[in-house]
C-alpha cells in the first residue's frame, strides 16, 4: 500500500494510530516491527518514536529549526523525552528493550574484565609476597 500524503497538520492524528504517512518535509513509517517513527525532514531528526515491544512512545526534546518546531507541535509530544542522540540510539538499537541489554551485556563485559584484572593483580601481589619472602629467608 502506498504511504499517503497529507497535511503537516494531520500528522498528529496518523502519529496516534501508528499509520504511515509524508507530509510537508516530514514523514512517519514503521521501521521493522517494533518501531514507528515520525521525523523531520531526512532522517536526522526524529520526533517521536512508538516501541511496540516496549508499548512506550518516546518524543525528542531538542530543538533544531523553527520548521522542525512546527512539525514538532503538528505530531505533539508523547511520552518520555529524550534527545536526538538518545532517540538514535534507541532506533539503531532496534528498541529500548534491545537498547537496555546491550547496556547491560556492556556493563557485565566491564565487570569481567574488572575481574580479570583484579585476578591478575591479587596473583602479582601473591608472586611479589613470595619473594619477598624468599628474600628474607636468604
Amino acid at each position: 500500500m502506498r504511504t499517503p500524503r497529507i497535511r503537516n497538520r494531520d500528522a498528529g492524528s496518523y502519529a496516534d494510530r501508528h499509520a504511515e504517512f509524508r507530509g510537508s518535509n516530514m514523514y512517519g513509517l514503521w521501521r521493522g516491527p517494533n518501531l514507528y517513527i515520525a521525523w523531520s525532514y531526512n532522517n536526522h531528526f526524529p520526533m517521536v518514536v512508538w516501541d511496540a515491544k516496549a508499548e512506550a512512545w518516546f518524543h525528542n526534546s531538542d530543538r533544531y529549526s523553527m520548521t522542525t518546531s512546527k512539525h514538532q507541535t503538528y505530531v505533539g509530544q508523547r511520552g518520555q523525552p529524550m534527545t536526538t542522540t538518545q532517540l538514535q540510539a534507541l532506533i539503531y538499537a532496534g528498541g529500548v528493550v534491545n537498547l537496555v541489554s546491550r547496556r547491560m551485556e556492556s556493563r557485565e563485559e566491564k565487570i569481567d574484565r574488572l575481574d580479570r584484572e583484579i585476578k591478575e593483580f591479587e596473583e602479582e601481589q601473591s608472586h611479589d609476597h613470595d619473594a619477598v619472602a624468599d628474600q628474607a629467608q636468604a
